[in-house]
């Protein structure tokens, strides 16, 4: 081997001769390599034998699990082993096959098979050359056949006269700009496509804080093998931010899948790499994903390692905090060990950090158990046409926790690297840590609309968005008492379709009765504008006082009789829009009051509040329908003949047990996994055989006998 940097290499049998330990104590432990040494890298003697296999492993699950079975391939043979720097080099080889037959082979480096096949014919000599990418201070080369592996590998010998390692460049196929960020995580970082919005990430959001103008051109990012990837590039072209980020991976599987490597291939000195990991490296029973924080950590020091020796500066972002708040409304960090792990890294090495953990811990807590939905995919049915049914995530970042949090990451990059050349973006949206945050202006132009079509029953509730609003709270209240309008009908005979909006968008009133379908606000049927002296018949914290009326409080009808006591709150939800549209229930009351908030992050506008009356038909069905259930991370792409996908629903709080189902053509039916009602917001993900026509549905019961169900939703 000739390489003028690195110490001669050394020729090793490694051999993988033990079976796999299997599950011990609920964590994966694989076969393990044994290395026994053959001598010094010497080719000026004549050629070296290499003798190799490749073995393919699927492990039994876990308790029944099939997205634990791990499918695990063991590279074994004679191997080349020659330490040098973390980065890119031309590999030339010589090579015979002494074989009868033509071999097809791939070149094995650092247990990653992700380069492109020769063919060496049978007894012929040929020169080959490829470019290795390292991803630790190490090159480990060996051989595979070109074929998937198998369970039963075959062994196969090529002669290597000669190996030549020679470091090289980047390659650039356009000159490329200034300033370069190259970003790697997880689907808290990645970028989303227009049929999953509302859900986004950080990765995606970094160019309104680090652009000027928060302008980008964005394109798919060719780099990158997954979909996903996308280049952002500033309007005068000098800056670029090159999101890799990919759900589902962690610091273990990135590797593993050669999607490290995509990025090393691409970075050159000069440029800046973000890292985040942590909750898939979390999941113990994903053994093609999990590692310990020890191990993480090790993992973490190959990103560094193979940043810095290509003159590219690393910044670790520690994982994102989740919406998991206790009965008690305390809130702990799901990945705090991961967190502590890699601070403690970013110590010991001197790595820039982001503490994006301790920054949304921070924001939740303040925000508390419900206005913390703002920030995930919490989202109520009937909000977001991508999610018709809703979605219960608390994991996954939706706009504005996608914008908060590269709002953050972008300010600490900047604190980090003042010159780097970034920055001049707009503020909005999101605030940075640290700097005052001022109340919104309050919710004007309130609206209420009926629909009462069978099977689409619901109260449209509309207003103009309001002044640096980030989001808005919902709250429902029955009232225990009912109380005619002027010109409305006797009590129990309310016509049908009939309704009465009440609201005051600038301190005047509507009333009336209006048909189904339409919209009553500001103003009264007859056109005329109400005494802005009206009083609210709407007890509740806020509200004006008797004689009084404000905008962005409710004055309700001046004729209406002494205030009826508002029961407890029936609803209570925040929503990113200016609209929220409220389905009724078989036990709809006929006067329902509501009340909208804007508020940026905890500090809330005056309310604005509107009264419904009407009657719903309340001869629905029981509900038996699990809603929300959304198939999304599909993978086809990783794992030959397989589909990998996550999937998450709203739990139902009658249920305490879910069955997650694979359905498939000819009635075929398959038991996924089982769920307690206590884990339904975790991470669910799955790995099944590819076939045309399957679908998920999920399935629930609970100790009374009762069955719930939902709508399959195929497997795209």
């Amino acid at each position: 081997m000739e390489h003028e940097d690195a110490s001669e290499g050394r020729i090793i049998n490694r051999s993988y001769a033990e079976p796999a330990e299997g599950w011990v104590d609920g964590v994966y432990r694989g076969r393990v390599a044994h290395d026994e040494p053959i001598g010094p890298a010497d080719f000026a003697h004549g050629p070296v034998a290499f003798t190799f296999s490749a073995l393919r492993e699927d492990r039994a699950p876990m308790d029944g699990d099939p997205a634990s079975v791990g499918t695990f391939t063991y590279y074994s043979g004679t191997t080349l082993v020659a330490p040098m720097p973390s980065r890119n080099y031309r590999v030339t080889l010589d090579v015979a096959n002494p074989e009868p037959t033509d071999l097809r082979l791939r070149p094995v480096v650092n247990e990653l098979a992700h380069y492109d096949a020769f063919d060496v014919p049978a007894g012929a000599r040929t020169t080959v050359s490829f470019t290795a990418i390292l991803s630790k201070r190490l090159m480990e080369l060996t051989f595979t056949p070109a074929s998937e592996p198998t369970a039963h590998p075959e062994l196969h010998t090529l002669l290597v006269h000669r190996i030549t390692v020679e470091e090289t460049a980047p390659e650039e196929s356009e000159p490329a700009p200034e300033r370069r960020i190259f970003v790697i995580a997880d689907s808290i970082c990645q970028t989303y496509f227009d049929n999953e919005r509302p859900q986004s990430g950080w990765g995606e959001q970094l160019f309104r804080t680090l652009f000027p103008g928060g302008v980008a051109v964005i394109e798919r990012d060719r780099g990158g093998s997954a979909e996903q990837s996308r280049v952002m590039r500033s309007a005068n072209g000098t800056l670029e931010i090159h999101n890799r980020a990919l759900g589902a991976r962690s610091a273990r599987s990135y590797i593993g899948e050669g999607r490290l490597n995509e990025v090393l291939r691409d970075v050159r000195p000069g440029d800046w790499l973000l890292l985040q990991m942590g909750p898939n490296d979390a999941t113990r029973l994903r053994p093609m994903r999990y590692a310990d924080p020890p191990t993480y950590a090790a993992f973490l020091d190959r990103y560094v390692t193979s940043a810095r020796d290509r003159g590219v500066t690393p910044m670790l972002v520690t994982p994102s905090c989740t919406c998991d708040f206790a009965a008690d409304d305390t809130l702990m960090h799901r990945f705090a060990d991961y967190r502590d792990a890699m601070l403690a890294y970013a110590r010991d090495h001197d790595v820039p950090v982001a503490d994006l953990g301790a920054y949304g811990l921070e924001l939740e807590r303040r925000l508390g158990p419900l206005r913390s939905h703002a920030l995930h995919m919490k989202l109520d049915a009937g909000q977001y046409a991508n999610y018709p049914d809703g979605v219960d995530d608390n994991v996954h970042l939706n706009l504005l926790g996608a914008a908060k949090s590269a709002r953050f990451v972008a300010d600490e990059f900047l604190r980090a690297f003042p010159d780097s050349g970034f920055g001049g973006g707009d503020e909005a949206p999101g605030s940075a840590a640290g700097k005052e945050v001022l109340g919104p202006a309050g919710v004007s132009g309130l609206t209420a609309q009926i629909e009462d079509a069978p099977g689409a029953q619901a109260v449209k509730l509309r207003w103009k968005a309001s002044p640096d609003a980030e989001y808005y709270t919902v709250a429902r209240h029955y009232t225990v008492t009912r109380r005619e309008l002027p010109g409305a009908a006797a009590s129990g005979s309310m016509a049908s379709g009939s309704s009465v909006f009440d609201s005051t968008a600038s301190g005047s009133t509507a009333s009336g009765s209006t048909a189904s379908g339409s919209t009553a606000s500001g103003s009264t049927a007859s056109g005329s504008t109400a005494p802005s002296s009206a009083v609210s018949d709407f007890d509740a914290p806020g509200s004006a006082a008797p004689g009084s009326a404000t905008a962005g409080t409710t004055a309700l009808n001046p004729a209406a009789a002494a205030p009826a006591t508002a029961a407890p709150v029936a609803l209570e939800t925040v929503t990113l829009n200016p609209w929220y549209y409220d389905r009724p229930s078989p036990d709809w009351p006929e006067r329902v009051d509501y009340e909208i908030t804007a508020w940026r992050e905890d500090h809330p506008s005056p309310a604005a509040r509107i009264t419904v009356r009407h009657r719903f038909d309340a001869t629905a069905e029981a509900d038996r329908h699990i809603g929300g259930l959304n198939v999304y991370e599909v993978d086809r792409a990783t794992f030959p003949g397989q589909i990998a996908f996550s999937v998450r629903f709203r739990a139902r709080p009658d249920a305490d047990r879910y069955t997650v189902v694979l359905l498939g053509p000819n009635g075929m039916r398959r038991d996924l996994d089982r769920i307690p009602d206590a884990q339904v917001n975790g991470l669910h993900s799955y790995r099944v055989d590819d076939a045309p026509g399957l679908s998920i549905l999920i399935e629930a019961g609970n100790a009374a006998g009762d069955r719930f169900a939902s709508d399959p939703v195929p497997l795209g």
